[in-house]
């Protein structure tokens, strides 16, 4: 398990809302997530398990919770499901083949069931874990 650095996890995933307005700060706050999850991963895809830079687009993918998900909330709502806990690193061609029930399984590995449980229920716009557990 990783030992997660608060500061830098209430940053990213509570204070995310402050940033997102009009010319909002997505991208920097989306390649800063990467290179975090970059690490957690070891530079490796999370659905092949090869490593990243061995060529072809990378995609920061948000796997537990989707944009589509998100779509119709506040735009400062919808910038808070990027983060360590939700997003994963893939190659692109690997994006379609992944599912939520690895990605669930590998971010257990790295955080614990209970710390992403705490995460998921921590959301202002959840669903009740139930629909969570439906889609895993």
């Amino acid at each position: 398990m990783v030992h997660t650095d608060a500061r830098f996890d209430e940053e990213l995933v509570y204070f995310a809302p402050d940033f997102a307005r009009p010319g909002d700060h997505r991208e920097a706050i989306s390649e800063l997530v990467s290179w975090d999850v970059y690490r957690l991963q070891h530079g490796l895809c999370t659905v092949c398990g090869e490593l990243l830079d061995s060529g072809g687009v990378v995609d920061l993918h948000e796997a537990l919770v989707t944009k589509g998900q998100v779509q119709g909330w506040p735009k400062s709502w919808r910038i808070i499901i990027i983060n360590r806990y939700n997003c994963t690193l893939v190659h692109r061609s690997c994006h379609e083949h992944g599912d939520r029930v690895s990605v669930w399984k590998h971010k257990c590995d790295l955080f614990g069931e209970e710390e992403l449980i705490r995460w998921y229920t921590s959301l202002p716009f959840r669903k009740p874990l139930e629909e969570l557990w439906k889609r895993i």
